[in-house]
């Protein structure tokens, strides 16, 4: 094993974690629509959101598998900005999706209350592909 798979292993499961709470979470929120705890009101353009943070953790994780091919160098500096990209990306889907999903009454009441940590959470993550890229 190289340094670079070395390296993924870790921002593999900061990815993973930010799947498994989205997926736990909505798990909890099918729970609550079957009527099992109190009644939910799910939005299609929160579950929208919800689909598009889960597709980008599931696509980060997949171009970081693919980038092992291009075999680039790699080093500290590029160790730092993929885990804090990361870290970045498991934040947004903490901010998006609540850790207690069972209080939520109605998504977009939910989504309303949070959405100047997620609009910035979303302008950072952007800032940060673009510093990525450059």
């Amino acid at each position: 094993m190289n340094a670079f798979e070395y390296a993924m292993v870790l921002i593999s499961i900061i990815v993973g974690l930010g799947i498994t709470h989205i997926l736990s979470n909505l798990g909890t929120a099918v729970h609550r629509l079957r009527h099992h705890g109190p009644a939910i009101r799910l939005e299609s353009n929160y579950l929208a959101w919800i689909a598009f943070v889960f597709s980008w953790l599931v696509n980060f994780w997949w171009w970081e598998f693919k980038w092992s091919e291009l075999a680039p160098d790699f080093g500290f500096g590029l160790f730092m900005f993929l885990v804090l990209y990361a870290t970045s990306l498991f934040l947004f889907a903490v901010i998006l999706v609540p850790a207690r999903l069972s209080v939520v009454v109605d998504s977009w009441e939910y989504f309303l209350s949070i959405r100047y940590w997620f609009y910035g959470g979303l302008l950072v993550l952007t800032q940060l592909e673009q510093f990525g890229v450059a």
